[in-house]
């Protein structure tokens, strides 16, 4: 894919919206003293907890669109990809790379049993990594005021996330915590913070109706539609992953809920979303504030639950709601804002991966070809368009989306995904004890330091919402400041950061698929990873029978080996992208090994060329220069132990 041609898609795409204008409106007047409070989107960051938009006064808001789209016509030309001789791009990767060349102390000439080897292995820890992330939902949730989450979440004020809870939090953060609460249960292994979570349970629970819908305390920012699409699903993942027939019920209860009340045909099998204003059920005035450049995410909750139940009807309405969006029947899903568009687009590359429908996965490939300018091959996603920072939420939603892909044989957008994983997300948990932080922290003037510090803790292991390409810094003149973990973009990251780690091993009627080189420890396989040292990854199956395993796009073929027990194979087996062994036996160890190639790409981002260099699917460092909180300072990059010992403490 050219990402010349994805800067032309990109033109074609510009008028998405009037929302699309809001935010680079506020983005382009961000260091204006002209503010004007408007009930904006809660998810724009760089803004505060009453939704600040900042706009220019006495301009007709006709010609200030024209210029911002002129503006934003012309920035979006400064796309500049790696170019020259040697400019190529490799399998897997969006944009082209340069400089190529084998690193030779990444092969091996032999593959001696794991137990009996002394290579570096892999550091790369996810299921850490989602230890530290109960750390957050434990800690920002306040027990003592019926078990209210977190929005305003800004590390350097006093406190540093709002105690007992703020509205805004209502019905948004707190539902996307209660389903990334259940995911890093299951992927964590671990019971800290249950009782928390058990509490916001019933928080939650007690707002669905009995005709199924979620309808929370009403605010300027509720969404019944929204709170319902995130509830349903923690609700099908308790039952997927504790068995919960409650759960299941009452998911089911939801989502037919949503389909007698929220949802409308035209006959002939086309669905769309078109919820009354108010509706009056079971004694309630449910007032929907339906938001159809977001509430389009209620289709995942429908393919998620046909998944996991093998029930059709659900399939069917996602279907339903799907083809009606494609045909133009359903309206007005387009937006800017990066989270918006594509946290409804999971739901349909889901629907795609379930159904094997290639009209849905080209039209995902569409998208994905269209909004690339915003991307890098790290997983680093703008908010929107010359925001000049990421949001975590929509680096998740990419790599739902790759997922997807991956999971309906598109297989090269695996890499994408492992990309992230290794990449973005590891350096986007927040942690105190890094050197620049807490020289930053320093400087900062609190009453009580102690006691912001304590507070602060508890914000650890939640995923920053913002960064620039290169630095945690992000958005110097936001009222919030520079560093943010507003309620929204934590317990999303996590779901991205489950998704992946759980794909990483995927069972099938075909065999056991490795999609991904990482560590991973589960009933099928123990995957060990050497990377990023050495291009090897080791796999024991638990079970008889095929083991495939996808080798990394950068990867020279030619180059590939495969071993059994130690013993290398005299030729290769591919299926795809996939080594095959077709007849592996339980208890044996089979590895894949080739050599890593190191490269660099150049390409403009958040206004400055910056330059990646990688080594396989591994950042080793960026050159662009001016950051206060670097992301890409040691490769690998490790997370700190869980629990934290405290100076002073036996625990």
């Amino acid at each position: 894919m050219s990402t010349e041609n994805g800067v032309t898609d990109l033109q074609k795409h510009l008028p998405l919206s009037f929302r699309s204008i809001e935010h680079v409106l506020h983005n382009l007047a961000a260091r204006s003293s002209l503010r004007q409070r408007n009930p904006l989107s809660r998810c724009i960051k760089g803004r505060d907890r009453e939704n600040t938009i900042i706009v220019t006064g006495g301009i007709e808001i006709r010609k200030l669109c024209a210029v911002l789209l002129g503006s934003i016509w012309l920035l979006s030309g400064t796309i500049h990809p790696a170019g020259g001789a040697d400019s190529r791009t490799l399998p897997g990767f969006l944009f082209p790379i340069t400089g190529a060349q084998l690193e030779p102390e990444s092969a091996t000439a032999k593959a001696p049993l794991v137990a009996r080897t002394s290579s570096p292995r892999d550091a790369f820890d996810p299921v850490l990594m989602a230890k530290w992330s109960l750390n957050y939902l434990t800690g920002t949730i306040t027990a003592e005021n019926g078990y209210a989450s977190s929005y305003g979440n800004w590390p350097l004020r006093m406190p540093p996330y709002q105690i007992g809870g703020d509205k805004i939090a209502i019905g948004d953060s707190e539902v996307r915590n209660a389903l990334a609460f259940v995911l890093m249960r299951e992927m964590s292994g671990i019971d800290f913070g249950a009782d928390v979570q058990a509490g916001l349970l019933d928080r939650i629970l007690a707002y669905q109706l009995p005709c199924g819908l979620f309808n929370p305390p009403s605010h300027g920012d509720t969404d019944v539609l929204w709170a319902t699409a995130w509830m349903t699903r923690a609700l099908i993942e308790q039952f997927a992953t504790t068995a919960n027939q409650d759960a299941i019920r009452r998911a089911r209860r939801a989502l037919l809920a949503v389909r007698e009340h929220a949802v409308e045909s035209n006959g002939t099998g086309l669905l769309r979303l078109a919820p009354p204003e108010q509706l009056a059920l079971d004694g309630k005035a449910i007032r929907f504030a339906y938001r159809p450049t977001l509430d389009f995410c209620i289709v995942e909750a429908f393919v998620r639950y046909y998944e996991v139940t093998g029930d059709t009807e659900m399939l069917q309405i996602a279907k339903g709601l799907v083809d009606g969006r494609l045909a133009g029947y359903g309206v007005g899903h387009d937006s800017g804002h990066t989270h918006s568009y594509w946290h409804a687009l999971i739901g349909i590359a889901h629907l795609g991966a379930v159904t094997g429908d290639s009209r849905y996965l080209d039209w995902i490939e569409t998208q994905l070809s269209t909004w690339a300018p915003r991307m890098t091959d790290y997983g680093w996603f703008e908010a929107a368009g010359n925001y000049q920072a990421s949001e975590t939420c929509a680096v998740s939603d990419l790599m739902h989306v790759c997922v997807y892909l991956g999971r309906a044989g598109r297989t090269s957008r695996y890499d994408l995904v492992e990309r992230a994983l290794r990449n973005y997300l590891p350096r986007a948990q927040f942690f105190i004890d890094d050197p620049v932080f807490l020289e930053v922290w320093r400087k900062q003037r609190y009453t009580d330091r102690d006691r912001q510090m304590a507070l602060l803790r508890r914000l650890e292991g939640g995923f920053l919402c913002r960064t620039t390409p290169t630095d945690r810094w992000a958005l110097p003149d936001a009222q919030e400041g520079p560093i943010s973990l507003e309620g929204c973009c934590p317990p999303t990251g996590m779901t991205a950061l489950y998704l992946a780690w759980k794909e990483a091993v995927r069972k099938t009627e075909s065999g056991l698929f490795v999609n991904l080189a990482i560590n991973r420890e589960c009933a099928e396989a123990t995957v060990v990873s050497f990377l990023p040292a050495l291009g090897r990854l080791s796999i024991t199956p638990k079970a008889n029978g095929p083991v495939y395993v996808r080798v990394p796009g950068s990867a020279p073929r030619d180059r590939v080996q495969m071993w059994r027990n130690g013993r290398k194979g005299k030729t290769v087996s591919w299926a795809g992208d996939y080594v095959l062994f077709s007849s592996a036996k339980r208890g044996e160890e089979l590895t894949v090994t080739y050599p890593l190639q190191a490269f660099d790409q150049t390409m403009n981002r958040a206004g400055k060329t910056v330059t990646i260099h990688w080594k396989g699917n591994t950042v080793t460092g960026i050159d662009s220069g001016g950051e206060v909180w670097p992301l890409f300072t040691s490769t690998p990059y490790t997370t700190p132990p869980f629990p934290r010992v405290l100076p002073g403490s036996k625990q």
